[in-house]
């Protein structure tokens, strides 16, 4: 990630500055504050559609661990329909207000207006393919495939935009503006002939039915019930007895401590996910939808028996200690805790 967001910038100075060398030779002082305003708008447009990417990189991360394929379908597709508006009024914006939004950004003579006007009214044009590839690039980072997620970037960002504006600008300062449609509709195209040859878009491991589910309602739960449940799906699997224990044991102890703590007069519910691994390990996925709470964030120091305090937290205490690891995070409504054992 340090490496991929270090490159983003050496990527955006080598095409800046071949940019407004080309168009230095070919339109002098106009050519360079044309390619700022459009630059300027390729930025606005980007951060658009960087909030809906980064809105949908966590969630796809969290139901990709949890194997919940479906939740993931269901974000891809809302993060789609809400690109598509974005595209859709900026693209409008842009095509019927072109001469306002140059003016917006500081041209204000009828040569600077007139050549502006047209640039960003073809830009206009690729705006749609933009906001797909930087939703997919995204996609496929939260599926932990970053070698397509770099190419993807990489293609986009470099190699297209600087090849096109090479060989655009040598056709002209009209023409030279092609170069964002151009790159959007190569890196699209290369996007569909690689997941055509894979035979997939989504990239999402089948079901096996190895994956166990539970809710627990915090006003009905039964985490009894839960907890036989969990024994028997962990005796299916063939699981050790120390795994199968300890992974009962989180069942009761941290679901038991978020129904008692978390959700008070509140109405909620905690989503169990048991996850078996490759390695043999078994990753367990806890998600609630109750008030900010980490009950790994208990304190443990304070456990007496002979005073009786802290005595809630001794399940917690043993579980944190033998876990491989664990990770909390809150977002978008939700607390998510992952336990590997």
């Amino acid at each position: 990630m340090g490496f991929a967001t270090s490159v983003q910038y050496v990527y955006q100075f080598i095409t800046i500055l071949v940019c407004n060398h080309l168009l230095m030779s070919l339109a002098g002082d106009l050519g360079v504050a044309v390619f700022g305003i459009v630059f300027n708008v390729a930025l606005l447009a980007s951060s658009a559609y960087d909030a809906v990417s980064m809105a949908l990189q966590p969630m796809v991360s969290t139901f990709n661990g949890e194997r919940n394929n479906g939740n993931i379908r269901d974000s891809l597709q809302e993060a789609f329909r809400v690109t598509t508006a974005v595209s859709v009024f900026l693209t409008v914006v842009l095509l019927l207000f072109p001469q306002q939004v140059c003016f917006a950004f500081g041209l204000r003579g009828a040569a600077e207006l007139a050549a502006g006007t047209g640039a960003v009214r073809i830009y206009a044009a690729g705006i749609l393919f933009s906001g797909v590839n930087m939703l997919m690039t995204y996609y496929y980072q939260a599926l932990e495939k970053e070698s397509m997620s770099f190419l993807l970037f990489t293609l986009r960002n470099f190699v297209f935009f600087l090849s096109f504006s090479l060989l655009l600008g040598r056709v002209g300062m009209s023409a030279f503006w092609w170069i964002y449609p151009a790159t959007e509709t190569a890196t699209l195209l290369v996007m569909i002939l690689y997941n055509r040859k894979k035979k997939s878009w989504t990239y999402l491991k089948p079901d096996d039915g190895n994956v166990y589910t539970a809710f627990l309602y915090s006003g009905t739960a039964d985490l009894g019930c839960v907890e036989r449940e969990v024994d028997a799906y962990m005796e299916q699997r063939g699981a050790s007895h120390q795994q199968t224990y300890f992974v009962s044991m989180m069942v009761e102890e941290v679901c038991g401590v978020i129904l008692s703590k978390a959700f008070h007069a509140q109405d909620g519910y905690i989503q169990l996910t048991i996850v078996p691994q490759d390695d043999g390990d078994i990753t367990l996925h806890l998600r609630d939808n109750a008030k900010e709470f980490n009950p790994f964030a208990l304190n443990t120091d304070g456990i007496s028996l002979e005073r009786e305090t802290g005595l809630d937290a001794i399940g917690i205490k043993v579980i944190k200690t033998r876990a491989k690891d664990f990770f909390y995070r809150r977002y978008a409504g939700f607390n998510t805790l992952v336990v590997r054992i």
